[in-house]
């Protein structure tokens, strides 16, 4: 059996190319949809694939708007909590051009699953209750899913 961190780390790192890359396919090869995002503001249900990529779009967004050109993210607890569930805390850093950071490192929470042979990430909680625009950043999809009658909730 491969050990947590193997799968979070390939996780974290895919991720994060996909959002530096703004490729959303594979984003999404590693989420649940529907996916719990929840922040010091709140817990937040994402039921459908369109309120997921309008948070992925609203993520690079952000990432556009500050000048934030590439992450780092450090695994820093990765755990079975059953043969099927990891949890797992990593932390964030945002870079600018300059090699500076953006601001100061936040770290994340997850729940994975497995889904048959695959892993997927379920439930994130994002410690960035003060950093009012990454904050809004990952709530973007409610502003733009409220703008879209076909919002259709997966079963």
């Amino acid at each position: 059996m491969e050990c947590p961190y193997d799968i979070t780390n390939r996780m974290i790192r895919e991720t994060g190319e996909a959002v530096q890359s703004g490729d959303f396919q594979k984003f999404l090869q590693h989420f649940s949809v529907p996916f719990v995002l929840e922040t010091f503001e709140g817990k937040h249900l994402l039921r459908s694939l369109y309120e997921f990529e309008l948070h992925f779009h609203g993520i690079c967004q952000f990432r556009a708007e500050n000048g934030v050109v590439r992450s780092e993210r450090e695994n820093i607890s990765a755990t079975f909590h059953n043969a099927d569930t990891i949890a797992l805390i990593h932390v964030s850093h945002l870079f600018l051009e300059d090699g500076s950071l953006f601001d100061r490192p936040y770290p994340t929470y997850s729940v994975i699953r497995r889904y048959g042979d695959r892993w997927l990430t379920q439930y994130c909680q994002y410690a960035v209750g003060d950093m009012d625009a990454f904050t809004r950043a990952l709530m973007k999809y409610k502003e733009d899913s409220l703008d879209s009658p076909d919002t259709v909730p997966l079963a």
